[in-house]
């Protein structure tokens, strides 16, 4: 069975673009999971953007969103996939600030912030909140709260016995351990917050972000089998990130950059 994540975008914040944002990528928070005849996208920020139709032909697409922040969200109005009359969308979403996933994104996007609300689109989309068992095709799904500014949803992932952890936008204690720990411990893939440098995350505490080495600790202390920091600040260049790479140096962690395909549960 196919399992398999694309990095479609793996910035925080804001997009960036030019010449040394290249490598890792300017695109905000979306990731592709192909699970079978089931493509599973976390979150729609910019990196939606470059999604085709082709890609998805003859397979079910649904969206699991973390949280409402505009970075999550931007590429969303040209997703591909709205715009396809014969096409099912499943949305998966927590309630915030006591509104539901379909008021969340009513609110974001009607005029005067946009032409179009989400029920204008051609395609029909299914709403669906996280506090019940998430099942998508032969996909399993756990959801958990984890600590950010007006909350956000991490995800896991399972297909037989092959899993990948999503938890984007986290602050993460210093120190690994309880539900947090055995939510991550032993997935096959683990894509982990890690946006700050030690010194940024001094400054920048209740911001709702990990520290780059606090990630990779987290890591090693779930036993993953690979993990990959996520949510990079838009102001650290393809150099930056080389150079902080080799200063967490662990085989175990990396960081994301887009366009990359990673198969879950193989070497």
């Amino acid at each position: 069975m196919g399992f398999s994540l694309t990095i479609l975008g793996c910035r925080g914040s804001v997009p960036v673009h030019g010449s040394d944002t290249i490598r890792y990528g300017g695109g905000t928070t979306c990731y592709r999971i192909d699970a079978d005849e089931q493509v599973i996208f976390v979150d729609a920020g910019s990196g939606i953007m470059g999604t085709d139709l082709e890609s998805l032909k003859d397979k079910g697409v649904s969206v699991l969103f973390t949280h409402p922040h505009l970075d999550h969200l931007i590429g969303l109005p040209f997703f591909a996939a709205l715009s396809d009359p014969d096409r099912e969308i499943h949305v998966y979403g927590a309630i915030r600030n006591g509104r539901n996933l379909k008021e969340q994104l009513d609110d974001l996007l009607r005029p005067p912030y946009w032409p179009l609300g989400i029920s204008s689109y051609p395609a029909e989309v299914r709403w669906h909140g996280t506090d019940q068992d998430i099942t998508i095709g032969s996909v399993r799904v756990s959801a958990m709260e984890v600590p950010h500014p007006g909350g956000s949803t991490a995800y896991r992932l399972t297909l037989g016995d092959r899993s990948v952890v999503i938890m984007t936008d986290a602050e993460l204690p210093e120190t690994p351990g309880g539900e947090i720990l055995d939510f991550i411990a032993g997935a096959d893939l683990f894509l982990c917050d890690g946006q700050y440098t030690p010194e940024e995350s001094e400054k920048r505490r209740g911001y709702g972000h990990t520290a780059m080495p606090v990630a990779a600790a987290w890591a090693e202390a779930a036993q993953v089998r690979r993990a990959l920091l996520v949510h990079h600040d838009p102001k650290h260049d393809d150099l930056f990130l080389d150079a902080m790479a080799d200063r967490i140096g662990s085989a175990r962690v990396g960081f994301a950059k887009a366009g990359e395909c990673h198969e879950i549960g193989e070497a």
